[in-house]
C-alpha cells in the first residue's frame, strides 16, 4: 500500500499491526477457546528469504502458542515436510508445533470410513429437508462405496465423486429406453474436470498478490521451454536472475532464449504495489541501469487501472519503454485466471486430483486454445512479443512528500515474524 494511503487511513506500522493482532487474539482466548487450523503446507511456496511455507507457519504457531491463553492450533502436512522442512528449524520453533503431543499419523479413507462419511453428510441433508430415505446412503449403494474405499482417496475426492455420481435410480422402463435412445457419454477428462473446478475459484482478491501471479507466470512459461512463441524460442526460464545466479525479491524471473537468432534475456516483474519503495525497487530492476541482471529488455506486468505517480513515470516507466526497449503488459483477470488454475491443478495433482505431469502437459497441448493455456494465452504472448514502445494511459497517483526508499532493503517485504526468524536462524546457523 502506498505511504500516502496508509497515512490517510491512519494505519499503524507493520510491527505494530502484528503485535496488535497477537494482543487481540490473546484477549479473545481469555474468554473463548480459539481453534486455528493451517492446511496446504505441502505446496512448494517459499518467501523472498527462501523460507518454505511450512517454516513460516511454524514460526507463526510459535508466536501464537506463546501468546494465547487457551485454544487449539492444528497444522496438517505430509511426513516429508515435517522431517525435511519444519524439523530443520531451531528447536525453539518446531518444538512448539508438537508442544501438546506428538504428530498424529492420518490414514487414507477405507471402505468403512467412506460409508461413515457419506452417511453423515446425507443424514444432515435429509434432516434439513425433512425427508426419510429408503436407506442411510441413498442414492448410493454399499457395494460401490466399498469399492471406492479401496482407492485410498482423500475426503475431498470422495465428496467430489459423490457429487459427480449422485444419480437417483429411475424406473426400469425409463432405464431401458434411455439405454436404447442415448449413447454412452464420452470418457471424462480428469484434467479438464480438475481445471474447471479450479476455474470456479474467485481470484479477484488475489490480483494484488505479486507472488501468486509471478509464480503462475513462471510455471506456465517453464512449460513452454523448447517452443517458439511470438518469434522467441524459449531455452530457459529461471528465478536465478542475478549475474551470479542469485534470486531477487522484485525481479521475479528471466526468460532466456533466441529471437531471430539473437540472444534475448527478458526480465519479468509483477508489480501490483500501490506505490512506495516496492514499486520503485521493481522499476530499478527492469531499467537495469547498471546491467546487474544482464537484461536485453524488461517487462512490467501490472494492471493498467492502477495509478502511477508522475515521478515514477518520468524516472522509470518512460525510460523503460522508450530508451530500454521494455514493455508494459496489462494484467487482466480473464487472462491470468487460467494460468493460476492450471498451476493449482499441477500443485494438487497427486493428493487431490490423482493426476500425472504427463496428463497435465497433454491437456495443455490439446485444449490450450480452448482454455487460453500455453502458447495460446494472451498474457504470455504479450510478455514474449515485440514491445509496442507505447506508454499506456494511466491514472496519476496523488503526489506525496515521502520519496521512495533509496535502498532496496529486502526486509521491507517481510513481516515482523519472518525478520525475527531469519535472525534466529542466522544465530543458530
Amino acid at each position: 500500500m502506498a505511504q500516502y494511503k496508509a497515512n490517510e487511513l491512519s494505519l499503524p506500522e507493520q510491527n505494530q499491526s502484528f503485535d496488535t493482532v497477537l494482543q487481540i487474539l490473546s484477549l479473545i482466548s481469555e474468554y473463548n477457546e480459539l481453534v486455528i487450523c493451517f492446511d496446504e503446507l505441502d505446496l512448494p511456496d517459499c518467501n523472498d528469504a527462501g523460507l518454505h511455507k511450512s517454516q513460516v507457519i511454524s514460526g507463526l504457531v510459535k508466536e501464537l502458542y506463546e501468546n494465547l491463553h487457551r485454544g487449539v492450533i492444528l497444522t496438517v502436512m505430509m511426513p516429508g515436510v515435517w522431517s525435511e522442512k519444519v524439523k530443520q528449524l531451531p528447536p525453539g520453533v518446531w518444538s512448539r508445533v508438537t508442544a501438546c503431543g506428538e504428530p498424529h499419523d492420518l490414514k487414507y479413507m477405507d471402505s468403512d470410513s467412506v460409508i461413515e462419511l457419506v452417511t453423515r453428510f446425507l443424514k444432515e441433508f435429509y434432516e434439513e429437508k425433512g425427508l426419510i430415505p429408503p436407506c442411510p446412503i441413498y442414492p448410493f449403494n454399499e457395494h460401490q462405496l466399498r469399492e471406492l474405499g479401496k482407492e485410498k482417496l482423500t475426503v475431498r475426492r470422495v465428496l467430489m465423486w459423490c457429487k459427480d455420481n449422485c444419480k437417483p435410480p429411475i424406473s426400469d422402463t425409463l432405464s431401458i429406453l434411455s439405454k436404447v435412445a442415448v449413447l454412452p457419454p464420452p470418457p471424462e477428462d480428469l484434467v479438464e474436470t480438475a481445471f474447471n473446478n479450479e476455474m470456479n475459484e474467485d481470484i479477484e482478491k488475489d490480483l494484488d498478490d505479486n507472488a501468486l501471479i509471478s509464480n503462475a507466470l513462471l510455471f506456465n512459461l517453464q512449460m513452454l521451454v523448447g517452443q517458439t512463441v511470438e518469434r522467441v524460442t524459449i531455452e530457459e526460464v529461471t528465478t536465478k536472475v542475478k549475474k551470479r545466479g542469485g534470486r531477487d525479491p522484485y525481479l521475479n524471473f528471466k526468460i532466456l532464449g533466441k529471437e531471430d537468432d539473437k540472444d534475448v534475456s527478458i526480465g519479468v516483474a509483477v508489480l501490483q504495489y500501490e506505490g512506495g519503495g516496492g514499486l520503485g525497487a521493481g522499476f530499478r530492476r527492469l531499467v537495469d541501469e547498471d546491467n546487474l541482471f544482464g537484461l536485453t529488455r524488461g517487462c512490467l506486468v501490472r494492471s493498467q487501472n492502477k495509478a502511477i505517480n508522475s515521478y515514477f513515470r518520468k524516472t522509470y516507466l518512460n525510460p523503460l519503454i522508450h530508451e530500454k526497449g521494455g514493455e508494459f503488459v496489462d494484467l487482466k483477470e480473464e487472462e491470468v485466471k487460467p494460468l493460476i488454475a492450471i498451476r493449482a491443478v499441477y500443485q494438487k495433482r497427486e493428493i487431490d486430483y490423482r493426476l500425472t505431469e504427463e496428463q497435465i502437459s497433454e491437456f495443455i497441448d490439446k485444449k490450450g486454445e480452448k482454455y487460453q493455456l500455453g502458447a495460446h494465452n494472451p498474457l504470455l504472448k504479450d510478455i514474449l512479443s515485440d514491445p509496442s514502445h507505447q506508454v499506456p494511459v494511466l491514472e496519476d497517483e496523488p503526489e506525496v512528500s515521502v520519496q521512495e526508499d533509496a535502498t532496496d532493503d529486502n526486509s521491507d517485504e517481510l513481516n515482523p515474524f519472518e525478520r525475527g526468524e531469519l535472525a534466529g536462524l542466522a544465530a543458530n546457523g
